[in-house]
C-alpha cells in the first residue's frame, strides 16, 4: 500500500497538477494506493491526524508526503514502511530561513526521519547538502511532475507580438525593482508589458507595505497588473504572451517558467540558480544585466528547453516506488 499524504487541491496553484500526477501514476502502474489531505488550518485536521494515527502499516508499505517538512512524518516515524518526501519552495537558501509564518519547519530534524527525499534540481540539491550535509545520502534530484496535456488545449491562442509578461509572483525576492526598470525601457520602446497575477494586488499590499508602495510604482512606470480569478484565465493570458521574462533569484524550479516554455513564449531568465538546467544558454541573462535582457527581448531567441524530462511519468519514475500488499487499520 502508498500512503500518500497531500496538501489540499487549490485550483490556482501548482499543488492540484503535483497531486494529480501523482494519483495518475500511481493509478497507471497498478498500485493500490491512499490519498490522505492533510490541511493544517482546517478545523477537521485532528480527526485526518487520528486517523493516520490508526494505520497499521507493514514493512512493505511506502509513505510518500507530498511535503517533506510536513510535520505528519513526526507522526508516522515509527510507524513500519519507506518514508519519501519531496521538497519544495524555497527551503535550504541560506538568506531564507526555513521559517513559515513564524513556524520553524524543523528541517534538519523531519529529514532524518526518511529514506529518500527529492528534490526538484541540481539547484536545490546543491543548497540541500550545503545546509545539511549528514542528510546528503537520503537527497535525489527528480525534478516536479508536470502535466503538459493540461495545456495544450492554449496553444491554439494566437500570440501579440509586443506582449511581454512577468508570471513570476510579485514579492521582494524576484526583485521587482528590477522587474519596474524593465518595464519602463520596455514600455519606452513601445511594448505591452504585464505582471500576471493569481492574487488580487489588495492582497499583496496588506501583506506586505513594501510590496503596495512597489506595485504603485511599477504601474506609474507602465507594468500592468493582472489579477487571474481562475487558472484557465491565466493561462489564456500566458499563452498571448510572446516573451516571458523571470528575475528570480531564488527558484528551485519555478513552474511558471515550464508553463510558459510549453506554450510557446520565448523565455528570458538569469543565467544563474535552476534556470541552465532547463533554458538554453542563448536565452539566459547575467544576473541584473538590464541591457542583455533588452537585447534579448528584442532578439527574442527561438530554442529548443529542456523541459521535456519534467513530464511526470519520468520524474515518478526516480521516485522508485515499489509495490505492496493492502494494509488494514
Amino acid at each position: 500500500m502508498i500512503f500518500f499524504i497531500t496538501y489540499p487541491d487549490s485550483e490556482t496553484h501548482w499543488q492540484t497538477m503535483y497531486n494529480n500526477c501523482i494519483t495518475s501514476y500511481l493509478s497507471s502502474q497498478d498500485f493500490e494506493y491512499e490519498k490522505i489531505v492533510v490541511d493544517f488550518f482546517s478545523p477537521g485536521c485532528h480527526e485526518v491526524l487520528q486517523y493516520i494515527q490508526r494505520i497499521r502499516s507493514s514493512p512493505e508499505d511506502t509513505w510518500l508526503l507530498a511535503w517533506a517538512q510536513n510535520p505528519v512524518i513526526e507522526v508516522i516515524e515509527h510507524k513500519p514502511g519507506t518514508k519519501m518526501g519531496h521538497v519544495h519552495g524555497l527551503q535550504c537558501f541560506d538568506f531564507e530561513p526555513s521559517v513559515i509564518a513564524g513556524v520553524d519547519l524543523l528541517e534538519c530534524e523531519r529529514f532524518s526521519r526518511y529514506d529518500r527525499i527529492f528534490l526538484n534540481s541540481v539547484w536545490s540539491y546543491t543548497n540541500a547538502v550545503a545546509a545539511y550535509p549528514k542528510h546528503r545520502s537520503r537527497f535525489v534530484v527528480t525534478g516536479f511532475p508536470m502535466d503538459y496535456a493540461q495545456y495544450d488545449c492554449y496553444k491554439h491562442i494566437n500570440k501579440q507580438s509586443s506582449l511581454v509578461v512577468f508570471n513570476q509572483r510579485f514579492a521582494l525576492e524576484r526583485i521587482p525593482t528590477l522587474v519596474i526598470e524593465i518595464a519602463s525601457r520596455l514600455k519606452q520602446k513601445g511594448y505591452t508589458v504585464v505582471q500576471l497575477s493569481g492574487e488580487p494586488e489588495q492582497l499583496i499590499a496588506s501583506r506586505n507595505p513594501d510590496l503596495g508602495k512597489l506595485l504603485r510604482v511599477a504601474k506609474r512606470a507602465g507594468l500592468e497588473f493582472v489579477y487571474n480569478k481562475t487558472k484557465s484565465e491565466y493561462l489564456s493570458r500566458l499563452a498571448e504572451a510572446s516573451v516571458v521574462i523571470t528575475t528570480s533569484l531564488c527558484d528551485n524550479l519555478p513552474v511558471s517558467l515550464l508553463e510558459a516554455v510549453y506554450l510557446d513564449c520565448v523565455p528570458i531568465a538569469p543565467n544563474a540558480l535552476c534556470f541552465p538546467e532547463f533554458i538554453h544558454i542563448d536565452n539566459l541573462y547575467n544576473p541584473y544585466a538590464l541591457d542583455e535582457i533588452m537585447r534579448l527581448v528584442e532578439s527574442r531567441p527561438v530554442r529548443e528547453h529542456g523541459i521535456g524530462k519534467y513530464h511526470y511519468s519520468k520524474v515518478l519514475d526516480g521516485y522508485s516506488i515499489r509495490s505492496s500488499s493492502p494494509t488494514s487499520l
